[in-house]
């Protein structure tokens, strides 16, 4: 018998629960986890390192392998993702249950989600990490308490341990007295424009955020090696995608276009490929 689609929507829903915070989203079963990060625009694999890691022991042992290490169930796996070209990771931290480390995986998956402006046109496609953690109970059966004691499944309740590290600074919300685009003296070019790109990043839908980070990109960029800092850590990409979400904010538009200004297509190649992937010749039009 075909089962009505209310009942079998409230069967999964009874089978799974969900929660999101700033850096990530997890869906849970009484089997596995499922955790989606948000990527910087244009990472690709070679520019993500990954790693699920229980004391010497590493589940995938390079940077592109999905599947793969040791057949033992790991009590206090250690979760890190980071792209390459940013100084603090998207997500790091000791999960909170037990995992079989040979039966966990991950990939990147392009959503077919663009970030466009009212007219739809050269969306920016949004992708995430995919990592499907394989849940393992200490004893090595399959989990038979919950919450209270009783016969049934222990969740987890979310990805990584309360114990762990707290969010990295550029994960946090811009505050007045930590502005983005401080332009410390002490800090590089290179660390300051990862910081700005890694905040806009995570908060999309914040334009204070999205616009001061904007400003910030465009006054890195008046500065000797700023330019090409901001095209290594891929702001070009972010501050387009941040004028496309927040079409009518002036102040962002502004910026983009100043950043728009400072970056010489003629300068490299590197300068010249990162404006054509951006759009943001496109945003700022």
């Amino acid at each position: 018998l075909a089962c009505p689609p209310a009942l079998w929507l409230t069967m999964v829903v009874a089978v799974s629960r969900r929660g999101s915070v700033a850096s990530h989203s997890w869906v849970e079963t009484p089997e596995t986890v499922e955790v989606r990060i948000k990527l910087p625009i244009g990472t690709k694999r070679s520019q993500l390192r990954i790693s699920l890691r229980d004391g010497d022991r590493e589940a995938w042992r390079n940077e592109i392998e999905t599947a793969g290490g040791e057949d033992l169930p790991a009590e206090h796996a250690r979760l890190t993702v980071q792209p390459a070209f940013w100084p603090e990771p998207l997500l790091d931290g000791t999960l909170r249950g037990a995992v079989l480390l040979k039966e966990c995986s991950f990939q990147m998956e392009d959503d077919g989600i663009g970030v466009a402006g009212a007219d739809g046109a050269h969306a920016l496609r949004e992708t995430h990490l995919v990592v499907v953690l394989r849940k393992r109970s200490p004893a090595g059966h399959a989990e038979t308490r919950d919450e209270n004691g009783s016969h049934g499944t222990v969740w987890w309740g979310g990805v990584l341990d309360a114990a762990s590290p707290k969010q990295p600074l550029a994960a946090q919300p811009a505050s007045r007295s930590s502005r983005c685009g401080s332009g410390g003296m002490g800090e590089s070019a290179s660390a300051e424009a990862a910081v700005l790109v890694q905040r806009m990043s995570v908060r999309p839908g914040d334009v204070d955020t999205q616009r001061q980070c904007a400003r910030g990109c465009a006054s890195l960029a008046r500065r000797e090696g700023g330019a090409a800092a901001l095209v290594s850590a891929k702001a070009l990409q972010q501050v387009a995608e941040a004028m496309r979400r927040h079409e009518f904010d002036r102040g962002l538009q502004c910026a983009g276009a100043s950043l728009l200004s400072r970056v010489d297509p003629a300068a490299n190649e590197a300068s010249a490929l990162a404006l054509l992937d951006s759009a943001l010749l496109r945003a700022a039009a």
